[in-house]
């Protein structure tokens, strides 16, 4: 029988938690021994208004089943709401083991219609928030030598005609993941991100039909915090990786290049002529950072160091 897995003495915030899968994560986490710093402002799916209650209702519930728990209702689109949550787990709770970014609200309509306001708000709460906790609990992680963060972003980062910026915004978790990842390496931080697919409030406005009966029934949220709970486990040594998930399936996301075409007098009418050949993607291989990207294409193009490729630092030039 496998042995399961447990939380007992780690910190973990998680962002969004008052309802939905959020809470699902860290009714989860708790009941598998984590202390659970429960950040939700209780907004409304467009991201408007709030209701503090909603996180404190989460912490009833947790502390009423036995566990441990407290509540964050700052604004995590401002610094100070951002960085207040995890100074909140600092203080109450004496360290920070785990981060979840789940909070995050929709802003759909046809791109003729989009404000750039829209845009704004959407980075303010995921990667600007989620980049001022990471920041505020670098330190503290760096000093104890362990940290597991999850951002949760969406597929919808593969192109939505009628969700543009909020695809943009969730496809900047790429880089972010994958460059903190790199950063902690070496601090037993590891960082990883998750498109996931579960029912939720906006579930709710979907028209009743077939699609939706099948969707509830098959998407459920709890199949979402399974890979949650083991990418946050002191265990699970995954860095810097992305998963779609939904429905008990588990998939990687994938970053990377395939063989392309080389002629070293290119021009765009030879560009023309061997588009097919550039497009073709049989000899795609997914990177894990930029690095190893870089040392592919020296490869390809006859370059051998005499010295393995470290990490390659850029200086601004003397003005």
């Amino acid at each position: 029988m496998t042995e399961q897995l447990r939380f007992d003495g780690r910190v973990a915030l998680i962002t969004g938690a008052g309802r939905g899968m959020g809470r699902e994560h860290a009714e989860f986490l708790a009941g598998r021994g984590a202390t659970i710093v429960v950040a939700d402002l209780g907004t409304a799916t467009d991201g408007s208004g709030k209701d503090e209650a909603v996180a404190v209702q989460t912490v009833e519930v947790i502390r009423s089943a036995g566990g441990k728990a407290s509540a964050w209702t700052g604004d995590l689109a401002t610094e100070a709401g951002a960085r207040g949550a995890v100074r909140h787990a600092l203080s109450e709770h004496g360290r920070l083991d785990i981060i979840v970014h789940n909070a995050g609200f929709s802003r759909s309509v046809p791109f003729a219609q989009a404000k750039i306001a829209d845009l704004d708000d959407l980075y303010a709460i995921n990667t600007r928030a989620a980049a001022l906790m990471v920041s505020e609990a670098w330190p503290a992680m760096t000093a104890q030598g362990h940290g597991r963060i999850v951002f949760v972003g969406s597929t919808a980062m593969y192109g939505m005609s009628d969700a543009v910026y909020y695809s943009a915004i969730k496809a900047s978790y790429l880089g972010l993941t994958r460059s903190l990842a790199e950063a902690g390496r070496d601090h037993g931080i590891a960082v990883n991100l998750i498109g996931p697919s579960a029912v939720s409030r906006l579930a709710d406005t979907i028209e009743e039909s077939e699609f939706k009966r099948w969707f509830f029934e098959t998407m459920k949220p709890e199949l979402v915090t399974a890979l949650v709970a083991y990418l946050v486990h002191e265990d699970a040594t995954v860095n810097g990786e992305s998963f779609a998930a939904a429905g008990g399936r588990v998939a990687p996301i994938l970053m990377g290049e395939a063989y392309g075409f080389i002629d070293r007098e290119l021009t765009p009418e030879g560009i023309g002529k061997a588009i097919a050949r550039i497009r073709d993607q049989s000899s795609f291989e997914p990177f894990a950072d930029y690095v190893t990207s870089a040392a592919r294409l020296m490869e390809l193009l006859g370059y051998s160091p005499s010295q393995p490729l470290g990490p390659l630092t850029f200086h601004e030039p003397d003005r």
